[in-house]
């Protein structure tokens, strides 16, 4: 049991076993690596097991997982231009969260916590409130303190999450019979940065963030764009963005998910629908899974808000269109990079580091694609797909 909240390889930095601790032995810190895991006072646990049965990295706890392809799937937008243009994606989680408070639920959700600059869970109690949780934040948000709150409270509630958080919400919430009041949404989820690389590049700013949007639709809904106190900030100029995709920087415990693969938890998943003739839009469409009844059921309830777009081969095209299927291999380079932030070196110098260890081929193909007009990388995009869809069709 020690191993489960003291081990990095384990811990997700949900919250969970902190929650259900009886002898509050497990608190959540920022380790060294800079990911937020729990950690024991070996002098408080009693070896009750409690914190065992929700952690979300033993993948047999979570039960059966149905296929993908049994899961219905749409392709959706808002019809509320206003929420789809300040949306990541098409939208559909600013639709869900007006229909939990038209509902009688309240909505939990990641805000950006300015005072600490980083990500951290809150709940809502309306939708003025909720308008923060809008568009992504890719970093590990801190999911500890409501996690307690949500079990103990006596109103329905909506919840996003991560998989991970999620996924522990869920076994929590069956021990203690508070499942038939949640709706849990998670989403297709890349995996999380290590905060040595979101302060680094913290450090690199002009000025302290005071608002952020980590993705600005200025140059369309493929560019991640961020706006930093106003100003903009293309993708090609940020060297968060490129480290991130990099996989260098992400959670050990990122590599080999098991919630992040499965479908077993949420009653539905979402995120952004890639590929097939989406790849020619800019202004964002989201993939909705309605994996459970109940998740089906807000789907039908929504649908008079959604525009929805039907197509052959959906499953298929999206399966391949998104990175969170299957583990991710770790990079060769990322001790090495890790390090490099642990010494206090530059966000910029990282990348100088992590430029260099590409192969040439890599490295002259990523100087194409930063130089390319978004355009035609659109058109490059849309043909792939086009070739991809004949050959599953």
């Amino acid at each position: 049991m020690a191993d489960c909240v003291s081990n990095p390889q384990f811990c997700v930095g949900c919250g969970a076993c902190e929650a259900v601790c009886p002898k509050k032995a497990v608190r959540l810190a920022l380790n060294e690596d800079g990911f937020i895991t729990a950690q024991l006072d070996k002098t408080k646990c009693i070896q009750c097991g409690k914190c065992l049965q929700v952690c979300p990295k033993f993948a047999e706890q979570l039960g059966v997982s149905p296929h993908f392809e049994d899961i219905p799937l749409y392709a959706v937008s808002s019809q509320d231009r206003l929420e789809q243009e300040t949306s990541a994606s098409g939208g559909a989680a600013a639709e869900i969260t007006k229909w939990a408070f038209a509902n009688g639920y309240i909505v939990a959700g990641t805000v950006y916590d300015y005072q600490h600059q980083q990500a951290k869970t809150m709940i809502a109690e309306n939708y003025e409130q909720a308008r923060a949780f809008k568009g992504s934040k890719y970093l590990q948000s801190d999911f500890s303190h409501v996690f307690d709150d949500i079990l103990k409270r006596k109103e329905k509630m909506v919840v996003f999450g991560t998989p991970c958080q999620i996924a522990a919400l869920h076994l929590a919430a069956k021990i203690t019979g508070r499942r038939k009041d949640l709706v849990l949404v998670d989403f297709f989820c890349h995996g999380i940065p290590s905060y040595l690389l979101w302060n680094a590049f913290l450090q690199s700013l002009p000025q302290t963030v005071r608002q952020i949007r980590f993705r600005h639709k200025k140059y369309g809904w493929h560019a991640y764009t961020m706006e930093i106190n106003g100003q903009i900030l293309p993708q090609r100029k940020n060297p968060f963005y490129t480290l991130f995709f990099s996989d260098c920087f992400l959670g050990p415990q990122c590599y080999a998910c098991p919630s992040r693969q499965s479908f077993a938890c949420a009653d539905i998943r979402l995120g952004d629908f890639w590929g097939s003739q989406f790849d020619l839009r800019e202004d964002g469409v989201s993939a909705f899974c309605a994996i459970t009844a109940k998740g089906q059921e807000v789907f039908e309830a929504l649908k008079g808000g959604l525009r929805i777009y039907p197509f052959a081969a959906a499953h298929e095209l999206c399966r391949k269109s998104q990175q969170a299927f299957g583990p991710k291999a770790v990079p060769w380079q990322r001790e090495h990079l890790m390090s490099c932030l642990k010494n206090g070196e530059s966000i910029a110098r990282v990348q100088q580091a992590y430029a260099a260890s590409l192969p040439f081929q890599k490295r002259i193909a990523a100087c194409v694609k930063k130089y390319l007009p978004s355009r035609v990388r659109n058109l490059l995009r849309f043909w792939c797909h086009k070739k991809t869809e004949r050959t599953i069709c």
